[in-house]
């Protein structure tokens, strides 16, 4: 005998629901530690002076900050490092700075595409970022260069005089773009923090263990206090002093030794490793050399 069932419209609907409200229970057995939250996204990087609308004819206010720079404040730190830092050089002797006048700095490295924009080429290795990446294969000359068009593009005074491989420096109060001395950066990268670095590692530097041996876009990790991003790490970047010994009776507002056969860079960069990126370290190359981990940033004084 066949047995014929009957559903009313009401007793299907009541059949439906608690399907649903079974499934829901299981749902409930997963367990919500698996469920790992995205991190939020870093801020855009600040604009660029060479990128923004208008660049081209801009004059810069000599009081104002510059598009796409931060300000960093007069101040004073220690310079150096501790014995018992990690990674520490014998050749980071601390001492007292003092940092008379404020300046602005570019809160990042210069990007490939700012370079090209001003400079009509892109000698960079790793061109895989759309522009967004740290020029880099460019020489201190090429640094000193680039810093004297963007001041006569922003209509400034030019800091350098260029005489071929004879470079001679206006001094640090010209009031155009140069390249900061070696205590004016590690001054910036410090953002007033006194250990290696401003951060966690990972979280403010692309080095060895974390880039994929390679550089990545500018401001993809964290800034500083000062609002400048990596000052540690992605590229090396070249300053304005000759490599030497720190000069003790020059205190405020050193700017190196007026001679000597290598220029200084600063910051640590993708291939070297956690020993390098800190805000003490000091090496140097000869001016002419260009390296996939070297690049750049420039500053001007706003006195």
């Amino acid at each position: 005998m066949r047995i014929k069932l009957v559903t009313s419209p009401k007793l299907r609907f009541a059949l439906t629901v608690a399907a649903v409200l079974l499934l829901g229970a299981c749902g409930k057995d997963v367990d919500p530690v698996s469920v790992t939250p995205r991190e939020a996204p870093l801020p855009p990087p600040p604009p660029s002076p060479m990128l923004a609308a208008g660049a081209e004819a801009s004059a810069v206010d000599p009081t104002a900050i510059t598009t796409g720079f931060a300000r960093i404040p007069a101040g004073r730190f220690v310079m150096g490092s501790p014995i018992e830092e990690a990674g520490r050089s014998v050749d980071e002797r601390p001492h007292e700075v003092t940092i008379r006048w404020p300046f602005e700095m570019q809160a990042t490295e210069v990007t490939q595409a700012e370079y090209e924009a001003l400079i009509g080429k892109n000698p960079a290795n790793n061109k895989s970022c759309g522009g967004r990446c740290p020029v880099e294969q460019v020489s201190w000359f090429e640094a000193v260069h680039y810093c004297n068009e963007l001041s006569r593009r922003r209509k400034l005074p030019l800091c350098y005089v260029e005489a071929g491989l004879q470079i001679t420096s206006k001094g640090v109060h010209c009031g155009g773009f140069r390249l900061p001395t070696e205590a004016e950066w590690e001054y910036a990268a410090r953002g007033g923090s006194t250990g290696p670095r401003h951060g966690t590692l990972g979280d403010v530097a692309w080095y060895d263990l974390n880039s994929r041996l390679q550089s990545h876009p500018v401001a993809s990790k964290h800034k500083n206090r000062f609002g400048l991003y990596d000052m540690l790490g992605n590229v090396f970047e070249w300053v304005w002093d000759w490599q030497g010994p720190y000069d003790m009776s020059q205190l405020v507002d050193p700017v190196g030794a007026p001679t000597g056969d290598n220029r200084l860079f600063r910051g640590g960069a993708y291939r070297w490793s956690a020993g390098e990126a800190r805000a003490a370290f000091r090496n140097a190359y000869g001016p002419k050399n260009k390296v996939e981990w070297i690049g750049f940033r420039c500053v001007r004084s706003l006195r």
